[in-house]
């Protein structure tokens, strides 16, 4: 019985996002006008390829739990999808990724210089939106200057996570403590803006700023840990990767894990393989054991747990609402993830 009701409720949730994304996308499409048809072209390519469109729905739900407007928020939340879309773009370039989202990066389609104009464009049109919002939708200016200050702060972590990440990608040794830092600055902090602005958004009270930020936090912690699991451990093509972090040579959870907690036969034998100009799939089957062997799976999936259930337990003092019920089911739902 209760794996059917877990399925129900996977049902009913991806039902809901599914209805957020599509609202959001149609407000994209008519946000992201250009002069320049194969400028507009790139901006779009990764949207017009699906994704899940967590950010912006995070940005929807988080409006809705402090009882805001939900066509207002799927309005604004066009800016979340934006600068999103921007940093993947970005971050491909920069990682020199060839797939995203099951087709050709845009710096790959669309050569590296449309691909640089592209996510620029994008970051200024999410900026755009907080106008949009003051003109078109009447929003007080002191609320837009506070998603703002809010969107400006994030941003400028992000790159920080950002530049860190390719500074211990070239090869420096990183440590859980470093590693854990990155991905709060890269990718946690972006699901605790689109969160906080919502909650601004649907002009909630400083403590639910707060308790939804947290949230947002955990959850993009949770997040990027069973994403580093996925690309590690799990099938290629499932999780729609270009290639997987390990033939990367990324520095993801588990090899930040082994360098902090593994033996020094682990360690050393794990720098010694990722050193290598190319791994054959031995040395590939060798670094997936290491994981296992020195409880770095273990962990991970320990540490997703912990983050998600702190994630669930900084949202239990709101208000019961709908939107409430949804969020603490889409922490489980992506903790259990396959792709």
């Amino acid at each position: 019985m209760e794996s059917v009701r877990a399925t129900q409720i996977s049902i009913e949730l991806l039902s809901h996002l599914e209805e957020y994304r599509k609202n959001i996308v149609k407000e994209i499409l008519q946000h992201i006008n250009s002069s320049v048809p194969l400028l507009r072209e790139a901006c779009l390519h990764l949207i017009n390829a699906g994704g899940k469109l967590l950010r912006p729905s995070l940005v929807v739900l988080a409006c809705k739990a402090v009882g805001g407007d939900e066509n207002l928020a799927i309005f604004s939340s066009v800016g979340a999808e934006t600068a999103h879309v921007a940093s993947l773009i970005h971050d491909d370039i920069i990682d020199e990724d060839d797939f995203r989202r099951n087709v050709e990066t845009v710096h790959k389609k669309y050569g590296i210089p449309m691909a640089i104009l592209a996510g620029d464009f994008l970051i200024i049109k999410s900026f755009q939106m907080l106008i949009r919002l003051v003109e078109e939708k009447k929003l007080p200016a002191e609320i837009a200057i506070k998603l703002l200050k809010l969107s400006c702060e994030g941003t400028l972590d992000i790159t920080e996570g950002e530049a860190l990440d390719v500074i211990y990608n070239n090869g420096q040794d990183i440590t859980l403590q470093e590693y854990l830092r990155i991905i709060e600055l890269k990718t946690a902090r972006a699901f605790e803006i689109a969160m906080k602005g919502g909650a601004i958004l649907g002009f909630g009270r400083d403590c639910e700023v707060e308790m939804l930020g947290k949230y947002g936090l955990n959850l993009g912690m949770a997040f990027q840990i069973q994403d580093d699991l996925l690309s590690s451990i799990g099938d290629q093509n499932e999780v729609g990767k270009s290639i997987s972090d390990i033939l990367k040579k990324r520095k993801t959870f588990m090899v930040a894990y082994v360098n902090t907690f593994g033996s020094s036969e682990y360690r050393n034998r794990l720098k010694e393989i990722m050193s290598k100009q190319n791994l054959s799939k031995e040395d590939i089957g060798e670094i997936k054991n290491i994981f296992i062997e020195s409880g770095a799976l273990v962990a991970a999936k320990e540490y997703i747990r912990d983050y998600t259930s702190k994630a669930i337990e900084s949202i239990r003092p709101l208000k019961n609402s709908s939107a409430k019920e949804i969020l603490i089911e889409l922490a489980n739902y992506l903790a259990e993830r396959t792709k």
